[in-house]
């Protein structure tokens, strides 16, 4: 399989898929000689950092176990690399899960513009931990974070200043209240209202909100 994958372009999305099948193979095998075992992780390794999305999609059938190959993000320290910073980070988000958490925590860290990235992928992490461990260290400026359920809504409070929010839960004025206090926040978009009954919640949020869409 390794010598079916060579035979392909490098830097590639078949090239990609050809070693990403070899690497559960060798994973799962009874018995594999140490020479190939090795061949198998090189050729695996060789695939990162991805540079496109088709080689994103292929990695995401590595599962948990691409994240033992991400590459350190502080090699993205130029404009120019940064462009393939979200490319390599991808991984993280396709595994999801606590065990992404930790790494997804460095990328924020060395990359906080990677903020909407991150974002996205929210609903794939357990909320608490994710909104405290990577949302809080991004810079969500310009960015529309998305809130599908309560447990989302609780951990808003590790979120001190969010730019806006698309809230797609069914809230009564005083639960909107409650958890928007003490969060800054400018646009607000809420995409069920049939339990909101009034608009004090506004005053939780009125000295930075800017955009109301109900």
């Amino acid at each position: 399989m390794l010598d079916a994958g060579l035979r392909q372009r490098a830097l590639t999305a078949e090239r990609t898929t050809v070693h990403v099948l070899a690497a559960p193979c060798a994973q799962h095998a009874t018995w594999l000689d140490e020479t190939v075992r090795r061949a198998v992780r090189e050729s695996t390794a060789a695939l990162f950092p991805p540079a496109a999305d088709r080689e994103v999609a292929a990695l995401a059938r590595l599962g948990q176990a691409a994240l033992a190959f991400l590459p350190d993000p502080r090699m993205y320290d130029s404009e120019e690399s940064e462009i393939y910073a979200s490319y390599s980070a991808s991984p993280i988000m396709s595994v999801g899960g606590a065990p992404a958490i930790p790494h997804a925590r460095v990328w924020a860290l060395a990359h906080p513009w990677l903020g909407s990235h991150f974002a996205n992928g929210w609903e794939r992490f357990p909320p608490e931990e994710y909104a405290a461990e990577v949302l809080a260290h991004c810079d969500l400026q310009r960015t529309v974070l998305t809130v599908s359920d309560r447990k989302q809504l609780r951990a808003l409070r590790h979120l001190p200043s969010v730019f806006a929010l698309s809230l797609r839960l069914d809230l009564s004025d005083a639960e909107l209240g409650a958890a928007l206090r003490d969060t800054r926040l400018e646009g607000l978009f809420l995409r069920k209202t049939s339990r909101l009954a009034g608009l004090s919640f506004l005053s939780t949020v009125a000295g930075s909100l800017s955009v109301l869409d109900l």
